[in-house]
């Protein structure tokens, strides 16, 4: 299902900033150069102070609240003074070393100025912010401290774990509490979540300045997520639609016009631009409006890859550079469900069995077992009888983040096959049933099975365990144009933690389920969760396999000639060029290319085909040697090749 991604408060985004302030600006407070605007040295004329007495703001040189142990290997604020110091609060590491234990609340306060004359004031600050459970708010004063009016959160968007980008640049409105007040002063505020008393991570603040007048700032704060899912199969890529619509909010201090939007859908693997489209619209000061491009209806053309959606929003003078691009990935694959992520960084995701939302981590109750339950649709591909596409292993990848603690427990897992009555997104599907007691079920059946019993997860693990039928014979057949759930069932009293795929964000910007559906049922109570990308989710994938017979144990006439198929070059690098020539109309013909052990690594159908040139990128593969087969309802035919790095 489609997901309006600022529901997800950012959780899928990856903000690419175009730079820092570019337009000049009336500075009633501080500006560029002045010592307390860009804490030149040290904090200054501010002042800190916190709750318990040493819960302070600090000055730091090197710009980075780098003290706290989950900081991990991140970089300093990507301020333009940043070379000479920022102000930071590292709840991480004060809560950690129960320097100041949490929950505890850090103040920095700014001196005393005039806003006398000024009937539009607003504060603009640089920020590099993590959260995990806290509130970054700023409170304004107008009596020379003794009474604070809170603005407001100043990160309101930032969920467990989030974090801004390393050059986030805020702008905010104080004018309803400052304009024409001789003595003003603000002052931000890190503090505990209210509803569980807890903090962490770290707040960094630098350039800070008081303008007037700033002028308009539109900034993109969240767009619709084009495909269905984020890795979606080749097979069926043109049984999706894509509709990119995002959501654009004037932050600045007047009427922005005649803005630009742009979107522009590329394969960033070839490099190539499959649709762009733009629109031109007006935002009021202070409004959010959502702005629609025309849909994309792709093709089996679509060649494998990994897509960029690029958000894009031109005008031709804003208060800030910040949010003006916006970037969402997915990847078109082979006919694989979940692929091995060799680097990038992996964290744990928040996701529930029960009503509180706050665990980073999934809890098993002590009265019920969980089953965490993948959605497979199969392809269509062409029937033949020489030809049979199989599940082999089930794939399981688990992370525990920046934990220090392994993981040990034993689950055992169903593949069933649903009923074609079931509708393409499940729902009319009944948790009943579902693998518990061996109920009956109408709406589907076993057909395999495999266990797993891990001990050594750490950070990222990703585990390969062989599937059986019901025969206790190895390997599952698969039928085209089917649905299979894949239930991993888990026992009483565990816990396990989640996934994360950020092989394509600098920061934790993509919590991938990296599966077509993702449900979580419950045996006292059917489904507990439903949904088709919910931030993070436990991998759960199927290796396939396609067995053809030797050459010589195949009728001649069912082979199809030699020259049907011409690859082009081989050796290959880094594409897998095959011109096809059936000499005649082919209902359907679907192509594979596999390893000698027949591990499918792409696959593909046309229909109405007659000729026709195909490219299979294999820059992904390692050296050696694999296997073009391209069948039909009836006839076949396979060819070697070799790719040589």
């Amino acid at each position: 299902m489609k997901k309006h991604f600022t529901k997800f408060v950012f959780t899928f985004l990856t903000m690419v900033l175009l730079g820092q302030i570019g337009v000049s600006q009336t500075y009633i407070w501080g500006g560029p150069g002045d010592k307390n605007s860009e804490f030149d040295g040290g904090l200054n004329d501010w002042t800190t102070y916190g709750e318990p007495e040493n819960a302070l703001w600090e000055w730091k040189e090197n710009g980075a609240a780098d003290k706290g142990n989950y900081f991990g290997n991140r970089g300093p604020i990507q301020s333009p003074s940043v070379a000479n110091g920022a102000a930071t609060f590292d709840s991480d590491y004060y809560g950690y070393n129960k320097i100041a234990p949490t929950p505890h609340t850090g103040y920095l306060e700014s001196p005393a100025f005039s806003c006398v004359g000024h009937e539009s004031v607003w504060v603009q600050f640089n920020q590099y912010f993590r959260n995990f459970a806290s509130i970054t708010s700023l409170e304004v004063s107008v009596d020379g401290g003794e009474n604070w009016e809170s603005v407001g959160n100043v990160n309101p968007d930032y969920s467990y774990n989030d974090e801004t980008s390393d050059d986030d640049v805020k702008l905010i409105d104080i004018t309803n509490f400052a304009k024409n007040q001789p003595d003003v002063r603000f002052r931000f505020v890190f503090a505990p979540n209210p509803q569980d008393n807890r903090c962490f991570y770290f707040w960094v603040i630098d350039d800070v300045y008081v303008i007037d007048s700033p002028k308009a700032d539109p900034q993109i704060t969240g767009t619709w997520f084009p495909p269905q899912f984020f890795n979606t199969p080749q097979a069926f890529i043109a049984a999706d639609s894509f509709y990119f619509i995002m959501e654009v909010q004037n932050k600045g201090g007047s009427e922005s016009k005649d803005i630009l939007g742009k979107v522009t859908l590329v394969n960033t693997s070839t490099s190539t631009t499959y649709h762009t489209d733009s629109v031109k619209f007006d935002i009021a000061t202070g409004e959010t409006d959502t702005i629609e491009f025309s849909s994309f209806m792709p093709s089996t053309d679509m060649d494998t890859g990994h897509y960029a959606a690029v958000y894009d929003i031109f005008v031709d003078s804003a208060a800030t550079d910040a949010w003006k691009r916006f970037i969402q990935y997915f990847d078109v694959t082979g006919n694989m469900l979940v692929k091995k992520v060799d680097n990038g960084r992996l964290y744990t995701n928040a996701l529930t069995t029960n009503d509180d939302d706050t665990e980073s981590y999934i809890k098993i109750g002590e009265e019920k077992e969980e089953y965490n339950v993948n959605h497979y649709r199969t392809g269509d591909w062409a029937d033949n009888d020489y030809v049979s596409i199989v599940a082999t292993d089930v794939t399981m990848s688990l992370a525990i983040g920046e934990q220090d603690d392994t993981l040990v427990f034993d689950t055992d897992v169903s593949v069933l096959k649903l009923a074609d009555t079931i509708l393409p997104l499940l729902q009319n599907l009944s948790g009943e049933g579902l693998v518990v007691d061996n109920k009956p079920n109408p709406q589907m059946e076993s057909i395999g099975y495999s266990a797993e019993h891990f001990d050594t997860v750490v950070e990222y693990s990703e585990f390969i365990t062989p599937l059986y039928n019901g025969d206790d014979d190895k390997d599952i057949a698969l039928e085209p144009n089917s649905k299979y759930l894949i239930a991993a069932r888990w026992g009483t009293d565990q816990t396990y933690y989640q996934g994360i795929d950020n092989k394509y964000s600098v920061y934790p910007r993509y919590y991938f389920s990296g599966q077509l559906e993702y449900l979580l049922y419950t045996s006292d109570g059917g489904f507990s969760r439903f949904s088709g990308s919910t931030g993070g989710g436990w991998h759960m994938g199927l290796l396939l396999k396609l067995v053809v017979p030797f050459p010589e144990s195949i009728d001649e006439e069912d082979l199809l000639p030699e020259n049907t198929v011409i690859i082009k070059e081989n050796p290959v690098r880094d594409r897998l060029t095959v011109d096809v020539d059936f000499q005649k109309n082919i209902e359907k013909a679907t192509m594979v290319i596999h390893d000698i052990n027949g591990q499918i690594i792409d696959m593909r159908t046309v229909k109405d085909l007659n000729r026709g040139t195909f490219n299979f990128y294999t820059n992904n593969l390692p050296t050696g040697t694999y296997i073009f087969t391209i069948f039909t309802k009836d006839k076949l035919l396979s060819k070697k090749f070799v790719v040589a790095k």
